[in-house]
């Protein structure tokens, strides 16, 4: 069709459509933008209004849009040490703009290893301070799920065999209203037992006594974190430091002391046997 003048206003325009016809109408079309977050769960109002110079008679049309406003939803799970939480917007056909995700509550003890955080969104920004995190995701649309992981370790001993909660919240630009989620996770506590065992119940001046020690943890997924074994002998025998031997999947460490040894165990969580041999 032909080219008509247009004249802009403020968000509002004139066009002077010249003479129209019986029969021949003339089409205008142009597109709005939603630019005010505001207006999420809102019906919008559109008029539009002809007059003519021989008729001066104002006639109305007018048209109403539903803007959607998002819903998120959020949950957070935990796997001994490692974190996930899922954000989805749940109402068809809308999306969330800026979401911003916070994982801010941290029980004091639990640190965040930062380098191990993952957002399954390319255009993701993830900002950590102080242990608290926040990602910005730019949209999610209905139907997609952003996962994001971490891991985290439990620092304070004091915190075994107690419920540690951790929350995660969710909100965005066009929907502020704020998505709480929790976690509720139980920090083993390790329990430890001890056996000592020699081969025989009697020996002479000068034998050698070949002595077994048997460390165990006992509850299943927890690790005891440097388990000391000390082992102390009698006056008038003399350890052989050089025949100690101990089998453990763990780094560990051993101090001699004037009556014995100490072994330092960085992580046990099964079984460590430790064998050597004093002269009495």
């Amino acid at each position: 069709g032909k080219e008509l003048p247009i004249t802009d206003g403020e968000n509002t325009f004139n066009v002077n459509a010249g003479i129209v016809e019986y029969n021949k109408p003339i089409t205008i079309t142009f597109d709005a933008i939603i630019k005010s977050n505001d207006l999420a769960g809102q019906t919008v109002y559109n008029e539009a209004n002809i007059t003519a110079a021989n008729n001066t008679e104002v006639v109305t049309a007018s048209k109403t849009v539903n803007v959607l406003k998002p819903v998120l939803a959020i949950s957070k799970i935990s796997d001994k040490e490692k974190y996930t939480i899922q954000v989805s917007q749940t109402i068809p056909d809308a999306k969330a703009i800026n979401v911003l995700v916070k994982d801010s509550d941290i029980t004091e003890g639990v640190k965040i290893n930062t380098d191990s955080i993952k957002v399954d969104d390319e255009n993701a920004t993830v900002n950590v301070q102080d242990n608290n995190v926040e990602i910005l995701i730019p949209e999610i649309q209905y139907g997609k799920v952003v996962t994001i992981t971490y891991t985290a370790h439990v620092e304070s001993s004091s915190l075994a065999g107690q419920d540690v909660i951790n929350k995660a919240s969710v909100n965005c630009d066009n929907n502020k209203e704020v998505i709480e989620t929790e976690d509720k996770a139980n920090i083993y506590k390790p329990q430890l037992e001890i056996n000592k065992s020699v081969e025989r119940k009697e020996y002479n001046v000068g034998d050698t006594v070949n002595y077994t020690i048997e460390a165990r943890q006992t509850v299943d997924g927890a690790k005891a974190r440097k388990a000391y074994i000390i082992d102390e002998i009698d006056e008038g025998m003399a350890i052989d430091y050089a025949s100690i031997k101990v089998e453990t999947d763990s780094p560990y460490e051993i101090e001699t002391t004037d009556s014995g040894f100490v072994i330092v165990i960085d992580s046990l969580d099964n079984t460590a046997r430790i064998t050597y041999s004093a002269k009495i």
